[in-house]
């Protein structure tokens, strides 16, 4: 449901002015840039900018983003519809978005999504722009180093329950469609839809943003906008490299599946984040630069044709160093010591368990057996 005001139209009330030209934003990730504290906080600012005629719809909307808009677009997230097929979904939420749009009248409208990133086929691009030729269309991109952004893309799919090792995981993304490592090709898909669109690329480096993702992005697409970032919308947090390989132990060990869910909850709120931009160390020595160094050519191009560099640098921050690199994991003794710290955390009332007495009985009798299962 939209939190906008959907209120149905005066007759007496004086025609507002027909939008002749409106700017559409689309802004398909990548996927760990900041993109979940965009949302929240264009979700949670909803009213402000209709108010200042930028609409962010909730069309095509799940929970915060447009998601299932995504989903229908791109082929290998449709499992994520629920049901619809990816045609019917695409379908309704372009509807809602259009009757939105001839409510409000903005002369901006805002789309965001990760699950438009990745390669995606121009054909497929072309079924979500057609509906919306009548505008300006811009696709916004934020991107960030390849051996950054793959450990990234690793911690957020252990945190949702995957036990592979870096290693293996790395090996199956870059042979999917969804990773997106060669920014140039993701990019190409856009460039060469047939529709009429300008590409705005924005490096995700500390040294590069405006400020945060959110005041860089209202920058880029209405900077215009009268409007406060407050410090307190920063979300999706990652927890430290202790904290996910005791993640991806309980993934391993725990088979119940809804256990599993209950534990890696409490594991990352009681942990202790990592800080933005803090690096990460999955690669071993040379992996992460021989790894940069496969995208150099496309980099260095994507450098110069959209954001005039002829020096053709992309990224700025130091490179991965060619040697001398060493994973600094954490110890199974550095795992064990921080499952013992949160142990208490297991058996405490859920937050909807007024008493908890009956709900932690079960999850104690259901992890006593589980963790049996944990290897050592």
């Amino acid at each position: 449901m939209s939190d906008i005001d959907h209120k149905a139209a005066d007759p007496t009330e004086r025609p507002r002015k027909i939008q002749k030209t409106r700017d559409l934003f689309v802004h398909i990730g990548a996927p760990k840039t900041g993109t979940t504290a965009l949302q929240n906080f264009l979700h949670d600012n909803r009213k402000l900018l209709i108010g200042q005629g930028v609409l962010y719809p909730d069309g095509g909307y799940y929970p915060r983003a447009h998601h299932l808009l995504g989903a229908a677009v791109f082929p290998k997230r449709a499992s994520r519809l629920g049901g619809l097929t990816r045609d019917e979904a695409l379908k309704t939420s372009i509807e809602a978005i259009r009757a939105e749009i001839d409510q409000f009248n903005p002369r901006t409208v805002i789309l965001s999504t990760e699950y438009l990133w990745g390669n995606l086929s121009p054909a497929n691009i072309t079924r979500l722009l057609t509906p919306f030729r009548d505008c300006r269309i811009h696709i916004v991109v934020y991107i960030r180093r390849q051996d950054l952004l793959a450990q990234s893309l690793y911690v957020q799919s252990v945190k949702r329950g995957d036990a592979r090792s870096f290693s293996q995981w790395l090996t199956q993304a870059r042979e999917g469609t969804k990773a997106g490592f060669h920014f140039d090709q993701v990019l190409a898909g856009w460039r060469n839809c047939g529709i009429n669109t300008e590409i705005i690329v924005r490096v995700y480096e500390k040294g590069q943003l405006a400020s945060d993702i959110r005041e860089d992005f209202m920058n880029t697409v209405a900077a215009e906008v009268e409007i406060e970032f407050s410090n307190d919308q920063i979300a999706n947090t990652s927890p430290d490299i202790t904290t996910i390989e005791l993640l991806r132990t309980i993934n391993a060990g725990v088979e119940d599946k809804e256990l599993a869910n209950v534990l890696r909850r409490r594991v990352i709120a009681k942990s202790p984040p990592r800080a933005l931009f803090e690096p990460l160390s999955y690669f071993g020595p040379g992996e992460a630069s021989a790894f940069v160094e496969e995208f150099a050519e496309g980099n260095a191009a994507l450098a110069r044709q959209y954001l005039g560099r002829e020096d053709g640098v992309l990224f700025r921050d130091p490179p991965p160093v060619s040697t001398g690199e060493e994973r600094t994991g954490p110890t199974p003794q550095a795992v064990l010591d921080r499952l013992l710290v949160m142990l208490p955390e297991f058996v405490r009332p859920s937050p909807g368990n007024a008493s908890g007495v009956g709900a932690n009985r079960k999850i104690r009798r259901q992890k006593s057996k589980s963790l049996d299962r944990i290897p050592g």
